[in-house]
């Protein structure tokens, strides 16, 4: 398609105020499309919008039956293993090289308190001038609710939080440089 005018020209900046003011209204449709696309954007975004509406895939771990999982990561651990006992937590797993290798690098899971109260956040519905997003004292209780441990049978949970709960979380030293955490495919 050939353009009867030279549209490189018009768009130089000595002649672009020229070719604005000469095309007004469609200068300020385009405007008007952007600034509409930005406000739904903003809105879609700050509403919790944009994604896919499923959470990531993760690893979970049955400490009774040393048996494997992937479940969506938002299933809040500790979970019921087949015989109705909730022994299936979440596994942090690594690797020093591919996560066809990988290992469990700690085990992680919530107090029933902290389940408890992330399950009535997640369920609960937003009253009307209320603002969106978990209450205060939400954050304090997630931190302390939360309990991690070694993979070695029999070891002891702790806060994660706490000084052996962030010793745990300790990436193991690989012979081949930095260990990663591996996620399901």
């Amino acid at each position: 398609m050939i353009l009867p005018y030279d549209w490189r020209e018009k768009l130089k900046p000595s002649n672009l105020r020229t070719t604005i003011n000469e095309n007004s209204a469609a200068v300020s449709i385009v405007a008007a499309v952007i600034a509409v696309l930005a406000i739904v954007y903003i809105y879609h975004s700050a509403s919790g919008g944009g994604g896919s509406g499923k959470s990531p895939m993760a690893y979970y771990y049955d400490t009774s039956t040393q048996q494997f999982y992937t479940y969506r990561s938002s299933r809040l651990p500790p979970l019921k293993n087949a015989q109705g006992k909730r022994t299936i937590v979440l596994a942090y797993m690594y690797t020093c090289a591919s996560c066809k290798n990988r290992k469990i690098a700690w085990l992680e899971k919530y107090t029933k308190q902290a389940r408890a109260a992330l399950m009535s956040m997640l369920n609960a519905k937003p009253k009307p001038g209320q603002n969106p997003g978990p209450p205060p004292f939400a954050a304090a209780m997630y931190g302390s609710g939360i309990l991690v441990r070694s993979p070695v049978k029999g070891s002891q949970w702790y806060p994660i939080n706490s000084p052996q709960g962030n010793a745990i979380q300790q990436l193991p030293r690989c012979p081949s440089g930095t260990a990663r955490i591996c996620m399901p495919s």
